[in-house]
């Protein structure tokens, strides 16, 4: 008998709009969208306002909402994500990537890297204005500043960085630096230029803008307020509401 492993076998092609028409998630189908429509109660259990140039850390269960709003203007925010109950599954840029395109979207769903590639979580608010054709907000593309890259750049060693500001705020959960992975870099306004290199421009997001994201499962939430360049000149506070969703806790 000849195993399966050896047989011919010609796989699928890529086609990421395959991925979008199979239901994924692990709540109920329409969940998401009445979470979206704001048709389930609201209870708010963690509200923060974390200052520029910092993380903040926490945990949110599945079914639960989190609002990130840009409260005083257009700021970036660099975003981690691990399975509460195994870290090592944790949120893939390229798994995301590959299903959605290099920006996130309305509807989008978040993944995990393989082996586990499976939803994470869910995109289901976003009130940035959507401008051009080149360039969008909510980037997949560029990694995370470290210590490394300034040093690099600047000689100096002691500047803030988003991979100390991710570990910061995930370290009491156990997570160590190594783990601090690729961030979807939420209001990031990037695209590809005429040689195909990543560029970015000032976020285009205004005071009030915000995104909401609902957990497909218990995860470990990791926020920076990017201390770089691409939130512009000006860095900016950053507000986080987690809240749980009538019927969210029963779903978990």
């Amino acid at each position: 008998m000849t195993s399966g492993r050896n047989e011919e076998f010609s796989p699928p092609r890529y086609n990421p709009e395959g991925f979008n028409t199979l239901k994924t998630g692990s709540l109920p189908d329409d969940y998401y969208e009445r979470a979206r429509r704001g048709d389930i109660a609201r209870k708010l259990i963690l509200e923060r306002v974390v200052q520029p140039r910092a993380g903040f850390g926490f945990a949110l269960k599945r079914g639960n909402l989190v609002r990130i709003t840009c409260i005083e203007g257009p700021q970036v925010v660099d975003f981690n994500a691990f399975n509460m109950h195994d870290p090592r599954e944790a949120l893939s840029c390229a798994r995301t990537r590959m299903v959605n395109g290099l920006h996130l979207k309305e509807g989008d769903y978040i993944w995990s890297k393989p082996p586990y590639a499976r939803p994470m979580m869910k995109l289901v608010r976003d009130t940035v204005e959507k401008t051009g054709d080149r360039l969008h907000t909510h980037d997949l593309t560029f990694s995370q500043c470290d210590p490394q890259y300034y040093k690099m750049l600047t000689g100096r060693d002691d500047l803030p960085s988003c991979h100390d500001n991710l570990h910061s705020a995930v370290a009491e959960y156990g997570i160590t630096t190594d783990m601090v992975h690729d961030p979807v870099n939420l209001f990031m306004y990037t695209g590809l230029n005429e040689g195909n290199r990543m560029y970015y421009e000032d976020p285009v997001a205004k005071r009030g803008d915000y995104v909401e994201i609902v957990a497909d499962m218990d995860c470990i939430i990791g926020t920076s307020v990017c201390p770089g360049g691409s939130s512009g000149k000006i860095k900016r506070p950053i507000g986080i509401e987690v809240f749980e969703l009538d019927g969210g806790a029963g779903a978990s």
